[in-house]
C-alpha cells in the first residue's frame, strides 16, 4: 500500500507531522506561561491580602455596651447595643471583609462591608441584629449581645486570622466595658462611644450609691433683672446648690435637668463642693465651664428641677414656681419662701415672705416713660435703611435733661438689659426720642436701632434704669397695620389710627381695636387686585385683564389730584385731576389693558406680579391711607376686600372690574397634591401611585394630559400604571381656590442617557384641529409651504406643566409655564420647536437652574426647545457652531443642552434646550436693566427699546469716507470691532446661507458698544454651500440675505487698517482655532452625546431619515468643516488681494494657487 503513495505525498505527510508537533509544543509553552502568570497574579493577590491583614490587625476593640438604654441612639432612633473600634495607626484602615462573631465556629458570622477608620479615630457599629445601614450611615450587625450572661467577641481579619478576643462580662444598663490607657479592661458608668475612654473606669461594676446624698438646692431665680450677672455681663437665671455635710462632695457622674422625662439633659462637670459650702450655677443655656458654670438649658416657671444619678435615681426633685423680677425662692428651715434680697452663694437672707406680695427694694428715679410704640409698621415712617421698622417712643416729661447711659430697652422680661442706650445718649427735658426696633443694633445717621424686633409673641416692652429698676413698661399686643399704642396727655393708654412718632400724641384716640383688623381704613381704599390673564386662546381674546380697583366708601366725592399708588418700592403713579364719586369705583389698568365697566385710567410702568405685591395708596399730603398685600394670585383669580366686611381680605374666583366684588369668597389657595412615586424612567413593569393632599381637600385628576377640573375623576384609591402615563392633579375645597396643577410623567418603554423634559398640556389647546397650536388646522390646505395660515403660525400660548429629569433620572425641576410654537420655516416641519415662558400667572416669573455646563447664568424667563431648525439631518449644526462661538469667539450666542422630550407621556424626540435671545438674556449676561437695552433687527426695526442711535450709526456709515482715519476711529468707538469681525469670520467659515436672521444690540446708557447677536446657523455647511465664497457675499450689496443692510462691514472694508486687522484675525482662527483636531473632536463629542438618543429620534420621526443616514450626515458635516479652511484661505487672499508670502507667513499650511 505504501507503494501507492507518491513521493510528494510522503513529503507532505512529514511536513504536516512536523507542523502538528510544533503547534503542540507552542500551545504547551503558552499554557505554561499562562499558568505562571496566574500563579504570579495569585501571589500578588495573596500579598495584597496579607498587606491588608497587617493593616487590619492594628485596629482594636476599645469599648462594648450590651445593655444600652440611654447612652446613644442609632440612626433609626433606637438604643441599640454597640461595639467600638479604634485605629491607633498613622493611616486610615479599611476593615472590608473582616469578620465579627460571638461564635468561634463561625468567625465570619458578620462580615464588614467597606468600613474605613481614620488615623486616631474611634468608630462604633451597632449590635442590633438588623444587618443593614441606618439613616445616619451607621452599620448594624446581624446579631445582638447578651447583657445578662455575657459574650465572647471574636474579631477576625479578611484572611480568617483571629486578631483579638474580648471576654464580655454581664453588664447593667448603660454600663460599658472598655480598655484604659494601660490596656486594662474596666467598667465605665460614663460610656464614651466614638470617643476615647474616660479615666473613671473601675475593676468592678459596683458603682457608688447616692441614697444619702448631702446635695441640696437652696435658692433659685427665674427672672433675674439686676441681681447677679455672669462673666458676659448678662443677667441670667441661676440655681444655688449646698453641700450639707462635713466632707467634700463631688458632682462628677451626676445629672441636672429641668425635665423629668429627660434626666440626662445636662451632666455636672467634675467639680467638688466643699464641706457646708454653696455653688451657684447659671441656667443660661450657654453650656460651658469658665469662671462660672453654665447649663445647656434655661429656667421657666412650672418646670421641675431634677438631680439624678447614672442609674436614673432621683436625688432632688423641686418644682419651679412663678417669680416676679428680682425675687428669688429659697429654703428657710424646712419651708420654701420668697426673698426680696436674694443671696446667691451665701446663706439665705433673714428677710423673707411666705407670699410673692413683695417687691425688690429699688425704685425708678428718672421719670422718663414709654410714650408710644408701633409693632406693625406696614407703611409708616421709614428708618435710615429705608425700611418700615417698628419703633418705640421714649418721652421725658420732667424739666431736667436725662442721660440715658445705663438705660436699657427690652422685649423680654427675663432679659431686661437686652439693648443698652449709647453712653452719649441724652433725652432733653420735654423731648421725645424714637428708637427703631429693627434688630440692626447700631446708630446710623443719629438714629438708634435696637438689637431686637417687636412681634406679637412679645409680652411687653421694658424700659430699665441703670440701677435695674423698671422705669416703665407697656404690654405688647397685635395692632392693625400703621396703628400705634400709647398714652394720651392725661396718661391714659389708648390706640391711635394716626401715630405721632417724635411728638405729642394729639391725634384722635381709639379706646378699642378689633384684634382681627389688619389696617384702619378710611373712605378711599383698594378694593380688588387682579394679575395678568394669559391669552389662552386666539379666538375671543380680550386683552390682559390686569388692574387695581379703588372704591370710595364715603358719602362725599374725592378728588385724587396729588394722590399716588405704588406697587413695590420703585414704581409710584401720581393721579391727575380725577374724581371718584361717592359709592363708585375707579379702575387702574396696567399698560395694554382694555377698559371694562366703570371709570378707568391706564397707569404706565406698573405691573402686578401674581406671586404677590404690596400696594400702597397715599393721599395728597403723602400720608399712607391704605396698604394691601395680595399674596399669590393665579391668572384667573383676584384678591381684595369682602363686600360684607372691608376689613376682611379674601380671594375671588371671578373678577369683577368696576363692580361690587363677587360673593364667592375663598380664604386661600389649596396646596398642590403630591405623588408617592417619583416620575421619569420606571424600571419596574408596573407601579402604584398614591396621591396626597392637605386635609379637607378633594383630589381631581386626569391621565391623558388634559387639565384636571372640578368635574374630572375623583381620586379614591391608588392608581396602578404599566405604560407611559402622565398624571395631572389638583386639590379643591369649598373654602379655598383650586390648587395649581401637579403633574408627574412615568416612562416605561425607554431609557435615556441625556436629561428628560416632560411636557403636559391639554390636547384641546395643543393638538385639536380648530384650536391646537401644534395642529395644521384648516389653514394648511389653503396655502403653500410654509403654510402661513396654519394653526402653528398663530402667536398663541397654552399653559403646560414641565418636569425636568437629570441624567441620573432624578427630578430636578417641576413647574407650570406657558408654551408657544417657535421658529420660522421650521414651524412647517413635523417635529416643531417650542418656546417655554415663565410668567408669574403660572407660578414662576423666573427659573433658577444650571441647565448649561460652564455658563455663568442660571436664571431664565424663557427658554427654547429647538428641533434643530431646518437642519433635519444632523440636528447638531446650530448647537455645535453656537458652542464654538461661545468658547472661541467674542460672541453673544446661546448655550445648549440635548434633551429627550415627552408630551403627555408620548416620546416627542431629541431637542436642544437653548437660551432665548432677547432683552432678558442680555440683562442676565451683562447685568443690565431690560429697560436700558435696545435690540434692532437686520432691517433696522427696533425689536426692544428704540433704534435712534442705530439709525444714526447707519447714516454715519453710509455717508462718510472711511479711508479717513478719523471717521474709522469714530466708528470703532461706536461698534465692538472684535465682536463684529468674529461674527463675520464664524458666519463665513461655517458658510451660513441664512445670515440675514441677525440682530444688533446696545444699552441705552451706552456703556457698551453696538454688538451683534449670534444665532440661527442651522443652514450652515450644507453640501450645496460648503464650497461657496462667503466673504464676498458678506461684504456685498445686501449681505448674504436680502433685507440685511451691510452698512457696517461696507464701511469697515474701506479702511486699510481694518483690512489688515481682518486678515490677521481670520488667519488666527484658521491656524489656532479651526484646526482639524478642534473641528473633528468637537463634532464627534456632540455626536457621541446624541447617538443613543438618535436611535429613538429616527424611529419617532422616520420622515427625516434612518439612524444610518444620520451617521452619514454627521460625517458629511464633519468633512465639509474639515475642508473649509482651504476654501476660506483662498477666498481671503483673493478678497484682500494679499500676496503669497504674506499668506504663507500668516497661514503656514496654506498653499496659494491650489
Amino acid at each position: 500500500m505504501n507503494k501507492s503513495i507518491s513521493p510528494f505525498a510522503r513529503i507532505l505527510i512529514v511536513i504536516i507531522g512536523f507542523g502538528l508537533i510544533a503547534g503542540f509544543m507552542f500551545v504547551m509553552v503558552e499554557f505554561e506561561k499562562r499558568i505562571a502568570a496566574e500563579i504570579e497574579l495569585k501571589q500578588l493577590e495573596i500579598k495584597s491580602l496579607n498587606l491588608d491583614f497587617q493593616k487590619q490587625s492594628k485596629v482594636i476593640i476599645t469599648e462594648v455596651m450590651s445593655s444600652n438604654s440611654m447612652t446613644i441612639l442609632d440612626g433609626f432612633g433606637s438604643s441599640s447595643d454597640w461595639i467600638e473600634f479604634y485605629n491607633p495607626g498613622d493611616e486610615a484602615i479599611n476593615l472590608k471583609d473582616a469578620g465579627l462573631s460571638t461564635n468561634m465556629d463561625d468567625p465570619m458570622m458578620w462580615v464588614f462591608p467597606d468600613f474605613e477608620i481614620g488615623s486616631g479615630e474611634y468608630k462604633i457599629v451597632f449590635a442590633s441584629g438588623l444587618d443593614e445601614v441606618d439613616d445616619s450611615g451607621n452599620l448594624h450587625l446581624n446579631f445582638k449581645l447578651n447583657a445578662e450572661f455575657g459574650e465572647t467577641l471574636y474579631f477576625t481579619s479578611a484572611l480568617g486570622t483571629l486578631m483579638s478576643t474580648v471576654e464580655l462580662p454581664p453588664l447593667d444598663s448603660d454600663i460599658s466595658y472598655g480598655v484604659d490607657e494601660a490596656g486594662a479592661w474596666l467598667f465605665f458608668n460614663h460610656p464614651t462611644p466614638n470617643e476615647k475612654n474616660g479615666l473613671d473606669g473601675q475593676g468592678t461594676p459596683d458603682f457608688k450609691v447616692y441614697t444619702d446624698s448631702p446635695l441640696m438646692i437652696t435658692e433659685y431665680m427665674i427672672n433675674n433683672r439686676s441681681v447677679l450677672y455672669d462673666e458676659d455681663g448678662d443677667f441670667v437665671d441661676w440655681v444655688e446648690f449646698y453641700n450639707d455635710s462635713d466632707e467634700p462632695f463631688s458632682l462628677a457622674q451626676l445629672y441636672f435637668s429641668d425635665d423629668k422625662t429627660d434626666l440626662r439633659k445636662w451632666s455636672f462637670p467634675n467639680i467638688v463642693i466643699g464641706p457646708n459650702s454653696y455653688l451657684v450655677i447659671f441656667a443660661s443655656g450657654k453650656d460651658r465651664v469658665t469662671e462660672n458654670v453654665h447649663t445647656n438649658f434655661r429656667l421657666s416657671q412650672f418646670e421641675t428641677l431634677v438631680i439624678s444619678t447614672p442609674y436614673s435615681e432621683i436625688l432632688v426633685e423641686l418644682p419651679v414656681d412663678p417669680l416676679v423680677e428680682d425675687i428669688s425662692r429659697g429654703v428657710k428651715g424646712d419651708e420654701w419662701v420668697y426673698f426680696s434680697e436674694p443671696t446667691p452663694g451665701k446663706e439665705n437672707s433673714k428677710k423673707f415672705s411666705t407670699t410673692m406680695e413683695i417687691t425688690a427694694e429699688r425704685n425708678p428715679e428718672s421719670g422718663i416713660i414709654i410714650n408710644e410704640f408701633m409693632s406693625n409698621n406696614r407703611y409708616g415712617i421709614l428708618d435710615a435703611y429705608g425700611k418700615s421698622s417698628d419703633w418705640i417712643e421714649i418721652y421725658n416729661p420732667t424739666d431736667t435733661d436725662v442721660s440715658l447711659k445705663g438705660f436699657a430697652l427690652s422685649d423680654d422680661a427675663a432679659a431686661p438689659l437686652k439693648w443698652l442706650f449709647p453712653e452719649s445718649a441724652v433725652l432733653p427735658a420735654g423731648e421725645y426720642l424714637v428708637v427703631f426696633a429693627s434688630g440692626n443694633d447700631e446708630v446710623i445717621n443719629g438714629e438708634y436701632h435696637t438689637n431686637f424686633s417687636l412681634s406679637t409673641n412679645d409680652d411687653l416692652i421694658l424700659l430699665s434704669e441703670p440701677n435695674g429698676a423698671v422705669a416703665d413698661s407697656m404690654v405688647v399686643e397685635r395692632l392693625p397695620g400703621n396703628a400705634s399704642k400709647g398714652r394720651t396727655t392725661d396718661g391714659e393708654i389708648v390706640y391711635f389710627s394716626v401715630p405721632t412718632p417724635g411728638r405729642i400724641n394729639d391725634t384722635h384716640p381709639i379706646n378699642h381695636l378689633d384684634s382681627e383688623v389688619d389696617i384702619i381704613l378710611e373712605d378711599l381704599y383698594i378694593n380688588e387686585v387682579a394679575a395678568s390673564k394669559i391669552n389662552l386662546n386666539r379666538e375671543g381674546y380680550q386683552g390682559l385683564i390686569e388692574y387695581i380697583e379703588l372704591f370710595n366708601d364715603g358719602s362725599e366725592n374725592i378728588n385724587l389730584s396729588g394722590y399716588s399708588i405704588s406697587v413695590g418700592p420703585d414704581s409710584e403713579f401720581f393721579f391727575d385731576n380725577i374724581t371718584i364719586e361717592a359709592g363708585k369705583y375707579l379702575l387702574l389698568l396696567a399698560k395694554g389693558g382694555i377698559p371694562a365697566a366703570g371709570e378707568s385710567i391706564v397707569i404706565e410702568d406698573i405691573r402686578i406680579n401674581g406671586a404677590g405685591e404690596t400696594l400702597i395708596l397715599k393721599d395728597n399730603t403723602g400720608k399712607i391711607i391704605d396698604c394691601l398685600e395680595t399674596g399669590y394670585i393665579l391668572g384667573d383669580y383676584s384678591f381684595g376686600r369682602s363686600g360684607d366686611n372691608k376689613y376682611k381680605e379674601i380671594f375671588f374666583d371671578t373678577k369683577t372690574p368696576g363692580k361690587k366684588n363677587s360673593d364667592r369668597e375663598f380664604i386661600s389657595t389649596c396646596a398642590k397634591p403630591t405623588f408617592s412615586a417619583k416620575g421619569g424612567m420606571v424600571s419596574e413593569k408596573s407601579i402604584v401611585v398614591e396621591l396626597n393632599a392637605e386635609p379637607g381637600t378633594i383630589i381631581k385628576y386626569t391621565t391623558n394630559g388634559n387639565e384636571p377640573t372640578s368635574t374630572s375623576t375623583t381620586y379614591t384609591k391608588p392608581i396602578t400604571i404599566n405604560e407611559n402615563t402622565v398624571i395631572r392633579a389638583i386639590a379643591i375645597s369649598d373654602s379655598k381656590l383650586p390648587s395649581a396643577i401637579a403633574s408627574r410623567t412615568y416612562i416605561f418603554d425607554k431609557t435615556h442617557d441625556i436629561p428628560i423634559m416632560c411636557i403636559s398640556s391639554g390636547n384641546y389647546g395643543l393638538f385639536s384641529y380648530d384650536h391646537g397650536i401644534y395642529a395644521a388646522g384648516k389653514g394648511h390646505t389653503d396655502s403653500e409651504f410654509p403654510f402661513y395660515t396654519a394653526n402653528y403660525w398663530w402667536d398663541a400660548e397654552r399653559p403646560v406643566s414641565i418636569e425636568y429629569y437629570e441624567t441620573d433620572g432624578k427630578l430636578a425641576l417641576d413647574f407650570n409655564a406657558g408654551i408657544q410654537i417657535y421658529g420660522g420655516f421650521s414651524r412647517a416641519l413635523a417635529q416643531k420647536s417650542f418656546i417655554i415662558h415663565m410668567r408669574d400667572e403660572y407660578g414662576l416669573d423666573e427659573l433658577y437652574y444650571p441647565f448649561f455646563e460652564g455658563s455663568d447664568v442660571n436664571i431664565y424667563k424663557d427658554f427654547i426647545l429647538r428641533n434643530g431648525g431646518q437642519d433635519t439631518r444632523t440636528k447638531m449644526k446650530d448647537y455645535y457652531i453656537s458652542k464654538c462661538a461661545i468658547e472661541e469667539g467674542n460672541q453673544d450666542a446661546t448655550s445648549g443642552q440635548p434633551v429627550a422630550v415627552y408630551i403627555n407621556g408620548e416620546y416627542w424626540g431629541l431637542y436642544n434646550l437653548r437660551e432665548k435671545i432677547n432683552a432678558d438674556y442680555l440683562s442676565y449676561h451683562y447685568n443690565l436693566d431690560t429697560d436700558n437695552i435696545n435690540i434692532i433687527a437686520a432691517n433696522g426695526v427696533a425689536l426692544h427699546g428704540n433704534n435712534e442711535d442705530w439709525l444714526q450709526l447707519k447714516e454715519f456709515c453710509m455717508s462718510n469716507d472711511f479711508t479717513i482715519q478719523e471717521n474709522y476711529e469714530k466708528l470703532t468707538n461706536w461698534i465692538d470691532i472684535e465682536n463684529f469681525t468674529d461674527y463675520i469670520i464664524f458666519q463665513t467659515f461655517f458658510s451660513n446661507t441664512d445670515s440675514g436672521n441677525i440682530k444688533f444690540w446696545r444699552d441705552e446708557s451706552k456703556t457698551m458698544k453696538w454688538r451683534v447677536l449670534f444665532y440661527d446657523v442651522d443652514l450652515s455647511l450644507r453640501d450645496n454651500s460648503s464650497h461657496l465664497e462667503m466673504i464676498n457675499r458678506m461684504f456685498g450689496l445686501s449681505g448674504v440675505y436680502i433685507g440685511f443692510s451691510p452698512h457696517i462691514q461696507k464701511a469697515l472694508i474701506q479702511n486699510p487698517q481694518y483690512l489688515e486687522y481682518f486678515l490677521q484675525r481670520y488667519a488666527y482662527y484658521l491656524t489656532e482655532v479651526f484646526t482639524d483636531e478642534y473641528l473633528e473632536s468637537g463634532i464627534d463629542k456632540i455626536a457621541d452625546t446624541m447617538k443613543n438618543e438618535m436611535v429613538y429620534q429616527t424611529q419617532r420621526w422616520k420622515v427625516y431619515g434612518s439612524y444610518d443616514q444620520w451617521l452619514e450626515s454627521v460625517e458629511i458635516f464633519k468633512n465639509n468643516a474639515l475642508g473649509r479652511g482651504e476654501i476660506v484661505a483662498g477666498e481671503l487672499q483673493n478678497f484682500l488681494n494679499a500676496d503669497d508670502d504674506k499668506m504663507k507667513e500668516l497661514i503656514p499650511w496654506y498653499q496659494p494657487g491650489q
